[in-house]
């Protein structure tokens, strides 16, 4: 039976952003479209754990976002510390299985 307190999808993402170059307002690329950034400070979890990562010049940015009825602070905490080191070992042995 589904539970409605869940999302019926999934409860956890990994969303990466490639190093590709996000267009610009007002860039359209030729198409006559118009893009404009658009930023807010959402605080509230729209699923159980996200983790969005993404690519630029300057290296990894990672933020994880979580429903805090489900996770505490330290967890998260351990859990991207763990995620770090994950790296940091595929780094310094790029052809070791993950």
């Amino acid at each position: 039976e589904r539970n409605l307190s869940h999302n019926p999808l999934f409860q956890v993402m990994f969303n990466h952003q490639g190093g590709n170059r996000p267009a610009r307002a007002g860039e359209g690329g030729g198409t006559g479209l118009e893009v404009e950034s658009l930023e807010w400070d959402n605080r509230t979890a729209q699923l159980d754990l996200t983790l969005d990562t993404v690519e630029s010049a300057e290296g990894l940015s990672a933020n994880l976002t979580y429903a805090t009825d489900l996770f505490d602070r330290a967890t998260i905490e351990r859990l991207a510390e763990h995620w770090q080191n994950l790296l940091q070992a595929i780094v310094a042995n790029p052809r070791q299985p993950v």
